[in-house]
């Protein structure tokens, strides 16, 4: 994605979604099938529930928008990593950010950002 921002010359906007992780309850009956599945065949059979059936349970869903970063302009149209990686590293910078100002005031103050 920093990759396609670069080419064309489009910002990225860092976004959060505090509460997306409590819309529904994940079960682990056959995870290990379930993950097997997906690293040889790339099919995902996610068992989720909601309030009713796959209706969402009803939890407050913030979203966050952080400032635009703006990509590198070049004098040519060569796109190499390290302006990738400087581009994505700003990014992710922004992302942790935008967390941990708003991690408290939406309802999760010991909550860590993990990206793997």
């Amino acid at each position: 994605f920093v990759k396609l921002a670069i080419e064309t010359k489009s910002p990225l906007i860092p976004i959060y979604a505090f509460g997306e992780v409590d819309l529904y309850h994940h079960y682990n009956f056959l995870l290990s099938f379930r993950t097997y599945l997906v690293n040889t065949f790339g099919i995902a059979i996610p068992l989720i529930s909601g309030s009713i059936f796959l209706l969402p349970y009803k939890t407050p869903l913030h979203i966050i928008v952080g400032e635009p970063i703006e990509p590198p302009s070049s004098p040519s149209d060569i796109i190499d990593d390290d302006m990738i990686n400087q581009l994505h590293s700003r990014y992710m910078i922004a992302l942790q950010s935008l967390f941990d100002e708003n991690k408290a005031r939406c309802g999760y103050p010991n909550a860590q950002l993990i990206i793997t």
